[in-house]
């Protein structure tokens, strides 16, 4: 079955690495599924939606701008070390010291809907942005791919489905929630949406 791929944008693949193991200054979610009401179990076509957000603060503890080198350090330690992109424009400005703010977001919805006329398939988004020449360093990069995939079979006394994708391979999996199957049908489509965001600022700290 297809599986999404990693966020590939070629910009801050070590700051992203950073910021999954680093604590946060804001509570984040332990990725629980938020999904329609309960009066709605038994009259709407099944919905999950789990939300990841993430906040990191760190300082740049050492930079060698000739190999563009950077060391970051989180507020409760932690540190890495990674060459940033030849992407990344103005690396000259930064310096030892200078304090990196950076967000993350994953957004995975899984929604069903009536697959009349719907084949399988998939696509795929990607943007990035970066800072105009002689700026401090930052960057906003995402993604968004969604799937379609059909449902073959419904056991619902087994508690699980099967659901083929563009390429006609098939899957079967056990139901999170087991009501969610009296709401499907063979014939059905599930899409699978996954949005990734990453946005990176550095603020010049000299004058503190």
């Amino acid at each position: 079955m297809h599986t999404f791929k990693p966020m590939m944008i070629g910009l801050l693949t070590g700051v992203m690495t950073f910021a999954v193991g680093c604590s946060t200054n804001q509570a984040t979610s332990d990725i629980e599924p938020q999904s329609a009401p309960e009066s709605a179990v038994a009259q709407e076509k099944p919905y999950l939606e789990f939300i990841n957000e993430r906040e990191v603060v760190a300082v740049v503890s050492a930079i060698d701008h000739e190999t563009r080198e950077v060391t970051l350090t989180g507020e409760t330690g932690e540190t890495a070390e990674f060459i940033v992109s030849d992407e990344v424009r103005n690396l000259d400005q930064v310096s030892q010291g200078d304090r990196v703010y950076l967000y993350l977001l994953e957004d995975l919805v899984i929604e069903v809907f009536d697959g009349e006329g719907v084949s399988p398939g998939e696509a795929m988004v990607a943007t990035a942005s970066r800072a105009e020449q002689g700026d401090m360093p930052g960057m906003t990069a995402g993604t968004s791919e969604s799937v379609v995939y059909k449902v073959e079979a419904i056991d619902r006394q087994a508690g699980t489905y099967t659901l083929s994708d563009a390429d006609g391979n098939q899957e079967t999996f056990i139901a999170q929630d087991p009501r969610y199957l009296d709401q499907a049908e063979v014939g059905d489509v599930v899409m699978v949406s996954l949005t990734r965001a990453l946005v990176v600022d550095v603020e010049k700290l000299s004058d503190e």
